[in-house]
């Protein structure tokens, strides 16, 4: 394990109707990541840039996820 990251909070929704009316948004939110192990290197985030910024990005860098209003209430939209 590298890393565990866990959910912040929600900093904004924007909504919008898809081309067939159904409701869709997405959700912009924060997170915070406890980092362990090699992710730590300095090496290893020369190597893996991504995670340097994911770690760097702890409580400010903003994530987002495409949603849609279903039956079962809002559900998040993979691949988009």
């Amino acid at each position: 394990m590298c890393s565990e990251a866990h959910f912040d909070k929600i900093v904004r929704f924007e909504e919008s109707l898809s081309t067939a009316g159904v409701r869709q948004g997405t959700i912009f939110y924060t997170y915070h990541v406890t980092a362990t192990g090699w992710a730590l290197s300095a090496d290893a985030q020369k190597v893996f840039p991504l995670v340097a910024r994911i770690i760097k990005g702890d409580g400010t860098l903003q994530l987002e996820q495409r949603m849609q209003l279903g039956p079962e209430g809002w559900t998040a939209l993979n691949g988009l």
